[in-house]
C-alpha cells in the first residue's frame, strides 16, 4: 500500500496558509482539501467577497468545511452572502452554511484515492 494514501497522513508540508486574504486550513493537510480551499479563496476574490471570509477550515475527520465570516458580512447584504455561497458551492465538496450542511461540486474521480 502507498503510505501517502493512508488515513491521517499529512500529504502536504503545510496544512494552513493564507490565500487571497483568507486563512485556509486542512486539519490533516490533505491535498484535495487544500485544492478546494484555494479554489474557494480564488472564486471569492473574483466575486469581490473574499474580505468577508476570515477563515475556511476543512475538518478532515468529517470531510466538512467550516467558514468564519467577518462582521462586515452582515452589513454587506444578501447579495454578498449569496456570492460567498456561490463560491463555496462551486469549489467545496461539503460545507457548513450557517448550521446547515451544503454540498458543492462533486469530487472528481481522481479524488477517490483520498484517505477515508
Amino acid at each position: 500500500m502507498n503510505p501517502w494514501s493512508e488515513e491521517k497522513v499529512r500529504q502536504l508540508d503545510t496544512g494552513s496558509m493564507t490565500a487571497f486574504g483568507i486563512r485556509i486550513t486542512s486539519r490533516h493537510a490533505y491535498a484535495q482539501e487544500m485544492i478546494e480551499l484555494i479554489g474557494f479563496a480564488r472564486e471569492a476574490c473574483r466575486a469581490n467577497v473574499n474580505m468577508y471570509v476570515t477563515e475556511a477550515f476543512y475538518d478532515s475527520g468529517s470531510s466538512c468545511c467550516n467558514f468564519t465570516f467577518s462582521a462586515a458580512l452582515d452589513s454587506a447584504g444578501e447579495s454578498a452572502r449569496q456570492a460567498v455561497l456561490a463560491a463555496a458551492r462551486e469549489t467545496i465538496s461539503q460545507f457548513d452554511w450557517f448550521g446547515a450542511i451544503q454540498h458543492g461540486r462533486p469530487l472528481l474521480e481522481a479524488e477517490d484515492d483520498e484517505p477515508s
